[in-house]
């Protein structure tokens, strides 16, 4: 059985993130079923000097601990991973610091490593086959195991994620707005956000937040979609358009510049809904 999962970052210790920033990013679990799961960690915000970072996860009643990079690190579970997971970030800053955390399911999981984590991580280098997935950017690992037509049938899907993200937009204003925006929608940005990668610029851009590039299916036209938090919550929902400056004007929207150009960007209160504006 394919399956995938994404889990988000909390930051939960400030000590290894640059100062004034959060450490933010995601783990993305792939695998079809053959008790192999392929891993995928980004992190970012980390401070430089920290050179020894570990990624611990419990699934199955089984925990894995791998001492990793942070950006774009790929290792393997020799798990299925189709129920509940956690994991933890832990950085070596004169002992073993729990920095971030994620979680899907049972918070036992989560809990368990919290109180056992500085026992758990392991000094285990990198496999001759994570070198390999480094190197090549291969999100798949063992070639043998790539099921074509199943890329193919993602391939075709994977926009399918946008148009249940509307859906659900449409369905909360219509319901007159009565919810928390962001936990209405939350497990159809989950979705979108497993599917689309992550987009650095924007990442660099702002202390806490998570962005995805969506390309357009034909053409070279895109949008990024985003999350940011503050004080450990996600605040703002964001859209931003691809631009120059001049030759748009709409108050809902203010210009933002980046490494990689500039954006027209809408801003998205996460309680209510509204759009708004962005305020540090």
């Amino acid at each position: 059985m394919y399956c995938k999962k994404i889990l988000i970052f909390n930051n939960v210790d400030n000590s290894a993130a640059i100062k004034g920033r959060q450490l933010c990013g995601m783990l993305k679990t792939e695998g079809i079923g053959n008790n192999v799961t392929d891993c995928r960690l980004f992190v970012t915000n980390a401070r430089p000097d920290i050179d020894t970072w570990y990624c611990v996860v419990r699934v199955n009643g089984k925990v894995f601990s791998k001492q990793c990079q942070l950006n774009n690190f790929c290792f393997q579970l020799p798990v299925n991973v189709t129920g509940d997971i956690a994991c933890v970030l832990v950085a070596n800053i004169g002992n073993p610091t729990v920095v971030a955390t994620a979680c899907i399911g049972e918070s036992s999981n989560l809990q368990y490593l919290l109180a056992n984590a500085s026992k758990l991580v392991s000094s285990d280098q990198w496999t001759e086959y994570e070198k390999f997935v480094a190197a090549t950017d291969d999100f798949y690992g063992n070639a043998q195991a790539v099921d074509v037509g199943k890329l193919l049938e993602n391939a075709q899907s994977k926009y399918k994620t946008v148009e249940e993200y509307s859906t659900a937009f449409d369905k909360y204003y219509a319901g007159g707005r009565q919810d928390n925006y962001y936990q209405s929608v939350k497990k159809e940005i989950t979705n979108l956000f497993l599917q689309f990668p992550p987009y650095y610029p924007l990442i660099r851009q702002f202390p806490d937040c998570f962005f995805v590039r969506v390309d357009f299916p034909t053409g070279n036209r895109f949008f990024v979609m985003g999350l940011l938090q503050q004080d450990n919550a996600v605040r703002y929902i964001c859209y931003g358009l691809p631009a120059d400056k001049e030759g748009f004007d709409d108050k809902d929207f203010s210009y933002l510049s980046c490494s990689d150009g500039g954006f027209w960007m809408l801003y998205q209160d996460a309680n209510t809904g509204q759009i708004t504006s962005y305020k540090e």
